[in-house]
């Protein structure tokens, strides 16, 4: 609903002329280099934000991490460079699918970080994306007691081991259920 929203605030604006055809406008995905890293960075007609997904494990055996600052604090773009900042909401989709465990939880996060930016070029066609940075870091609460599913459960034992053997032993991902601590780093190329 938020990004259909968007959708038609950026149209309004392009028909307003509001499009500055000197800086970086659209939205551009990159993958890092590690497995199920994905970033797309937006800079579009004054509407900023930073989508990323995580997988860790294969599908009925993984665990997903959605995050998405729609209405960052800060952002900026130039024919250069487009950064994006949020230092007080992020939206995270937490999804555990294993044969022993299930859970799903998608929650506006207070205590969460996000700094993206993207390197590319403004062109006369479109414009394009050489590298993209992104740095999430979330308190999710001990045993990440605030994520909750549609029943205003946590994640149980079971789903928090799912979450710790999957996505343990990746550079790009550091969980710690236990404290409830939350990193991803993302390094990506288009």
């Amino acid at each position: 609903m938020a990004i259909a929203a968007a959708s038609l605030a950026l149209s309004s604006a392009a028909m307003a002329g509001g499009f500055d055809p000197n800086v970086i406008n659209g939205a551009f995905t990159t993958q890092d280099g590690g497995p199920g890293n994905t970033l797309t960075t937006v800079a579009d007609l004054g509407f900023f934000g930073a989508f990323g997904e995580v997988i860790c494990g294969t599908t009925g055996n993984m665990v997903r991490i959605d995050y998405e600052s729609e209405a960052p604090d800060k952002g900026q773009t130039s024919e250069r460079n487009v950064k994006v900042q949020d230092k007080s909401q992020v939206d995270i989709h937490l999804v555990v699918d294993t044969s022993t465990a299930s859970f799903d939880s998608d929650q506006i996060i207070d205590d969460c970080k996000l700094g993206a930016s993207m390197s590319g070029k403004a062109n006369p066609g479109p414009d394009t994306v050489q590298s993209a940075k992104a740095k999430l870091s979330c308190d999710l609460g001990k045993d990440f007691k605030d994520m909750q599913d549609d029943q205003g459960f946590p994640p149980g034992p079971e789903d928090l081991g799912a979450i710790d053997s999957l996505c343990s032993g990746r550079k790009d991902v550091k969980i710690d259920t236990k404290n409830g601590k939350l990193d991803i780093r993302h390094d990506g190329k288009p």
